[in-house]
């Protein structure tokens, strides 16, 4: 196998490694969405920012790897293509776990956002169920505003 193919292979195994991480945190965070764990969503965000930070720095090693090989800008489907017999079946391999992680991490995704709409959408009707119907206003002087109010406020001490 060639040099450059190994260290790409390298490169790319390690991305799956944090995707697979990545896909843990968005586990771990469907779970918190769920209980309205708010401490754990902090510590879960701080995480995931530390997982793109890996992640970015593999993306541009492996940009690199490419650009040594002259093979910059070329997609993982086409290395396949041009890969000599010995080094398809394991570029294929990663290949095939790299679609299925990040389709993995695709549907997760999706899901804690539908959760976090759904969660949302729930506050807002909370809000709105123990809101007043109409809201205060008061003058200047601190006198209530009694204009475009319908019926009789009157509080009891």
């Amino acid at each position: 196998m060639r040099e450059w193919i190994k260290n790409l292979v390298d490169i790319l195994e390690e991305e799956i490694g944090i995707l697979e991480g990545m896909l843990a945190l968005l586990e771990r965070e469907r779970k918190a969405i769920i209980e309205g764990n708010i401490s754990e969503l902090v510590t879960i965000t701080k995480e995931k920012e530390t997982l793109s930070i890996r992640e970015k720095l593999l993306e541009e090693a492996r940009i690199s790897c490419l650009e040594k090989a002259n093979r910059k800008g070329v997609t993982l489907s086409r290395l396949i293509e041009e890969a000599q017999e010995d080094e398809k079946p394991v570029l294929e391999n990663v290949q095939k776990r790299l679609k299925q992680v990040v389709d993995r991490l695709l549907w997760e995704n999706k899901r804690n956002s539908f959760l976090i709409t759904k969660a949302i959408e729930l506050n807002q009707d909370l809000i709105r169920l123990f809101s007043p119907i109409y809201s205060l206003s008061y003058r200047p002087n601190g006198n209530l505003d009694r204009a475009g109010l319908k019926g009789s406020f009157q509080a009891r001490g």
